[in-house]
């Protein structure tokens, strides 16, 4: 039952911890701030997330009785799952910043 989140956990603090990779994983957005899934490394962080998000709501619902009680018991697990994308994106992306096409 453990199994898949502990190996998910490693991979991720492998990628925190090592060195930044050749080929960025996430490229910059062309407007606004964020990135964008570059190679099949990023696209899969990207699934990844989404499912665990998915995860996390379905867990959360199973004994709810109300929306509220969804969202107070699924915050904290998407606060940090959130962080954790934000920190893998900013280490295997490029640097983020404003950005607005011109022309």
């Amino acid at each position: 039952m453990y199994l898949i989140p502990t190996i998910c956990a490693g991979v991720i603090l492998t990628i925190l911890i090592g060195e930044r990779p050749g080929k960025f994983w996430f490229k910059a957005k062309s407007y606004g701030w964020g990135w964008m899934p570059a190679t099949w490394q990023g696209w899969m962080i990207t699934v990844v997330f989404g499912i665990f998000i998915g995860l996390v709501v379905f867990l959360s619902d199973v004994n709810s009785h109300s929306a509220s009680d969804i969202l107070m018991s699924a915050f904290p697990f998407i606060a940090l799952l959130l962080a954790t994308l934000l920190a893998v994106c900013m280490k295997t992306g490029e640097k983020p910043s404003w950005r607005w096409k011109k022309g």
